[in-house]
């Protein structure tokens, strides 16, 4: 009986795959484990840059620092006392942001403004700013808080346009574009004048009247002493004392024990500055000095990046008339 053919006209058949050689084999072999490694490699990236989201070790923008310090007023008042020292370590700091403004060492009240105004507005939404003032400052008979300036005249009643109005400072802060503000207040110097009403209870009395009637959204004030307090100091540390341990505190002292995650959050730095200021100033100078941080946790925000654990404060050389 004759076979049936397989081969039909018209119809293709599929015959057996003719074997891979040898080489054919090991290049299939090592394009699977290219494409296996590739996807491990892929896997473990995406686990690594989650365990840095979650350890927090991303380095968040360093905030701009606007430094407006007076060492000296006008006529025969005395230098304050360790402000160029306390004023040089500061904006030396490696924490701040390298295009952070320029100080001028000794601002007039018109500088004082307008560089507020400036730098405030030109800042973005997703910046960090901290503004330091470190002077002498009063309540005027409106009972608002002036600050002075290097050309300020505080004798002088009808003079209030020489001083600066903290009034103007949140407003500028106010409007700024910043998502966190940091405003450092170190003015509760004692200071005579006939003209004005400039005792030290009645200026931080009224900074944290003043700071709570503005309602600025993402403002932290830190101020150097509580209501009835006085800025201190010493030769031996060189800075107020106030200064140095805010030094000493953006340099890693202050970050929490209880939270070593290599960053240092302005809460941090509060309770830190709080704490060793006071213990400081009723063992040396035998009363107390208690900075105050006003605001709410939500305020709270990153405001350096610790490398390698606690760093020293850069030292800083007196100037002439500190010597």
């Amino acid at each position: 009986m004759p076979k049936e053919s397989t081969g039909a006209p018209g119809r293709w058949h599929a015959g057996r795959p003719a074997p891979r050689s040898a080489s054919q084999l090991r290049a299939k072999k090592w394009s699977s484990i290219a494409i296996i490694a590739t996807l491990m490699l892929s896997l473990v990236g995406i686990l690594f840059g989650l365990l840095l989201l979650v350890r927090g070790v991303w380095d968040p923008p360093k905030p701009y620092l606007i430094s407006l310090c007076v060492t000296k007023l006008q006529k025969s008042r005395p230098r304050i006392p360790w402000m160029a020292a306390d004023r040089e370590a500061l904006i030396h700091a490696d924490c701040w942001n390298r295009e952070s403004p320029r100080s001028d060492p000794d601002p007039t009240v018109e500088v004082m403004q307008k560089t507020a105004q400036q730098e405030l507005t030109n800042r973005k939404p997703k910046d960090a700013v901290v503004v330091y003032i470190a002077s002498y400052a009063v309540v005027d008979r409106e009972n608002e808080v002036r600050i002075m300036a290097a050309d300020s005249k505080p004798d002088d009643p009808k003079d209030r346009d020489t001083l600066l109005p903290l009034s103007f400072l949140l407003e500028q802060l106010k409007k700024s574009p910043a998502q966190h503000k940091l405003l450092v207040l170190d003015v509760l110097r004692p200071l005579d004048s006939s003209g004005m009403r400039g005792d030290s209870d009645a200026v931080g009395d009224r900074i944290l009247a003043q700071v709570r009637d503005a309602k600025i959204h993402g403002l932290v004030v830190l101020l150097a002493g509580s209501a009835g307090d006085v800025a201190m100091g010493s030769e031996e540390l060189g800075h107020s004392a106030f200064n140095h341990f805010l030094l000493e505190g953006i340099h890693g002292a202050a970050e929490s024990a209880e939270n070593p995650d290599g960053r240092l959050y302005v809460s941090e730095l509060g309770r830190y500055l709080e704490r060793s200021v006071d213990e400081w100033t009723r063992k040396h100078k035998g009363r107390g000095q208690r900075p105050k941080l006003v605001g709410s946790a939500a305020q709270d925000f990153s405001l350096a990046v610790l490398r390698g654990g606690r760093r020293a404060a850069k030292p800083v050389a007196k100037s002439k008339d500190e010597k």
